[in-house]
């Protein structure tokens, strides 16, 4: 399962963000929802939030992200959950998943007499996973968080069942007996194999000169702004997620490796066996389905498939969305995110270059 990484990691991309005044001024109405439902006091403002929320992202990536996952695989030992999917902390609806998640925060530190979560707080690591751990059942029991249902086709060995089977059920997931209670039909396929980055890209959303993109078998976490002249083509149109999806077994081998369940998109093979049997061979099955960034001053690659998003991450639309383009500058992109049966609707961010230390809790 090697793989090369990527320089951009999917710790807290821009940490200044979570400070700003437009950051702030959406956490409002999420800080006053929580308010009136008695989750918060009027000593916990919107900097404090800012802080809780990045510090417990940048907890992920050190704790729970790709070199925690290599460490514990050489050391032969399981790291204690998986990571809250990246799109989560995105979605600043209010009663969406990151209201849920700073609500599961302040409920955990109320029912353990806690002063604070600090998540900066190394010496605290143990009680910091049972943190993520109860934030992760509180998305899942408020049908947030589907859990991922999953059945092995005919080309799955036992063997293999068995490897791959114990993996969904460390991270999280369930293997079921019968393929119509399945949300992921999993089998091998050979169009997925290639290991190499070749820096296949979904085009996310596109602002002045700057795209948002997702890389092709690297977690959400991972998405990031690059020029958006790099890009070939334009927004990738929107599609409704399958009932069931179709996938190559390498979804969850990435699981295993990233620590986090991945964007299913790019592990789908019901569309790419269409294409590679409309076209006659297993050689074309990458033209017309992935885009590249340019490379040595050309534009490689075709246009993308039909951008398709999980239960877990939604499904975007237009709207607006204040985010950094890597480099610190403020842009707002119009997008938003259908509602869908996990709940998870507004892709929102913001960016700014003021920064604050502002202390969680109280």
């Amino acid at each position: 399962m090697a793989t090369s990484v990527r320089k951009k990691h999917g710790g807290v991309e821009n940490p200044k963000r979570f400070q700003t005044d437009e950051f702030k001024s959406r956490l409002a109405p999420i800080r006053q929802c929580l308010r009136d439902d008695d989750i918060l006091d009027d000593t916990i403002t919107e900097s404090h939030l800012g802080t809780m929320v990045s510090s417990l992202i940048q907890f992920q990536e050190d704790y729970l992200g790709l070199e925690a996952q290599e460490k514990a695989t050489s050391e032969g030992i399981h790291l204690p959950c998986v990571r809250i999917p990246a799109n989560f902390f995105e979605d600043m609806d209010t009663y969406g998943p990151l209201q849920l998640i700073i609500e599961a925060c302040m409920r955990f530190k109320r029912d353990r007499d806690w002063r604070r979560i600090d998540f900066k707080n190394s010496g605290k690591k143990s009680k910091h996973f049972e943190v993520v751990q109860y934030i992760s059942k509180f998305l899942q029991e408020r049908q947030v968080w589907e859990i991922p249902i999953i059945w092995f086709g005919d080309s799955v060995s036992e063997e293999r069942r068995a490897e791959l089977g114990d993996i969904v059920q460390r991270k999280g997931g369930v293997v079921c007996d019968n393929k119509s209670d399945a949300k992921y039909v999993l089998d091998e396929s050979k169009i997925h194999d290639d290991r190499e980055d070749k820096g296949y890209l979904r085009t996310l959303g596109i602002r002045n000169n700057v795209a948002r993109v997702h890389w092709w078998y690297y977690p959400d976490s991972y998405d990031s702004w690059i020029n958006s002249d790099d890009v070939l083509g334009e927004l990738d149109p929107d599609e409704e997620p399958p009932k069931q999806w179709h996938l190559a077994t390498r979804w969850i081998e990435d699981l295993a490796l990233y620590n986090e369940w991945m964007n299913p998109i790019d592990y789908d093979i019901a569309e790419e066996a269409t294409t590679q049997s409309s076209e006659g061979g297993e050689g074309t099955q990458e033209s017309g389905r992935k885009r590249s960034r340019q490379t040595d001053g050309m534009k490689n690659g075709q246009e993308t498939k039909k951008r398709r998003r999980d239960s877990q991450a939604g499904t975007m639309e237009n709207g607006d969305v204040e985010t950094t383009d890597g480099t610190g500058s403020s842009i707002i992109l119009k997008l938003k995110a259908k509602v869908s049966r996990s709940g998870s609707r507004t892709l929102e961010s913001t960016a700014g270059a003021d920064e604050s230390d502002g202390a969680e809790g109280r």
